[in-house]
């Protein structure tokens, strides 16, 4: 929702800013993007006139989902590349075309994957083997009615201790594997991560995966979907990966479903995960954290619906923009996945 004091505020910057003309117009990242969403002290550290733009046509709570770093096109990545690096990109390039995987994703995908895997050119080429370009071309007009269910959606401003960045929130009784396709909830989970990587495009910051187990049975569960979203979040089919797992409140029997999910997790990312009490969040969690949690914990005061909704109204304005080259040109109505069950 956009108040009036955050639009004013905005507004009288943009005026200031318009009239200094060393000001660019599209930043390559934000100044902000090192301390997470805008909030109303966007104002003095907005590096451009469109981040100003944004914020006064959207308002405070949709800019908490921000900042978004734009991407650049492979000619600007390249210029930014040592020499072996280069080199690494050039190989790479050739054994996608001997895979025929240039014809699945584009040069920009193909060295966003590269950089993840470190340019090992055999690491990024099994990863792209492995992955769906459906997901990763997914846009969020075509998530629109899956977020709407509130299933699994970042959460802005929430920061956790060890480093850990960003967030996202689940709500795993609210998707059911007899109903819903595994290919809706996964492109919904690789669409977040992917929102979540866009605030900085630097694999360096990390990510935290909250779980609520709340009202969550068996009929939630099957091998098959568990296994799908395992592999995203260890980074094995999305370039991108978990750094902390919390499964939260889990039911007294979920050891049964425990011994099903550990041979799914390298031994690696099995320290990763805690299952917890919602009492023990705060062990996890930087001071501050229950403004930014979903109500739907006792700690919690977010509005699901809210955060959901100023979500999308932030990825549509993005997405539709100039700021967003790439995702201009995709068909933002129309799933590219299957979103019904046969």
């Amino acid at each position: 929702m956009v108040t009036t004091s955050s639009r004013a505020a905005a507004t009288a910057a943009l005026n200031r800013r318009s009239s200094d003309s060393s000001t660019p117009e599209l930043s390559e990242s934000s100044e902000s993007a090192s301390t997470g969403g805008y909030g109303m002290g966007f104002m003095q550290n907005a590096s451009s006139i469109y981040e100003l733009e944004l914020f006064a046509s959207l308002g405070e709570g949709p800019m908490s989902f921000g900042p978004v770093c734009r991407g650049k096109t492979i000619q600007e990545e390249l210029r930014h590349c040592n020499s072996a690096q280069v080199e690494k990109i050039i190989q790479l390039k050739l054994a996608c075309e001997t895979a025929g995987l240039d014809q699945k994703f584009t040069d920009e995908q193909i060295y966003r994957v590269a950089t993840y895997k470190g340019f090992s050119v055999g690491k990024s080429v099994r990863l792209l083997k492995n992955m769906d370009p459906r997901f990763i071309n997914t846009t969020c007009r075509q998530l629109k009615d899956q977020l709407e269910t509130q299933t699994l959606f970042p959460l802005p401003s929430l920061c956790g201790v060890n480093d850990i960045d960003d967030f996202f929130y689940m709500r795993p009784s609210r998707h059911c594997p007899a109903s819903t396709p595994t290919s809706t909830v996964i492109a919904n989970l690789v669409y977040v991560m992917d929102c979540l990587y866009e605030r900085r495009r630097n694999y360096q910051h990390k990510i935290g995966f909250i779980a609520n187990m709340n009202d969550w049975t068996m009929a939630h569960f099957s091998v098959d979907y568990c296994w799908q979203f395992m592999q995203v979040l260890q980074g094995h089919t999305a370039p991108g990966n978990v750094d902390l797992f919390l499964i939260v409140n889990p039911p007294a029997w979920f050891d049964t479903v425990w011994k099903i999910m550990k041979p799914m997790l390298v031994p690696s990312f099995r320290k990763k995960v805690h299952m917890i009490s919602e009492d023990k969040l705060i062990s996890f969690l930087k001071p501050g954290f229950e403004a930014s949690l979903p109500n739907e914990f006792a700690c919690g005061t977010a509005s699901a619906s809210t955060l959901i909704q100023d979500f999308l109204s932030f990825r549509k304005y993005v997405e539709e923009s100039a700021l967003d080259r790439a995702g201009a040109a995709l068909d933002h109505t129309t799933p590219a996945w299957p979103v019904h069950r046969p």
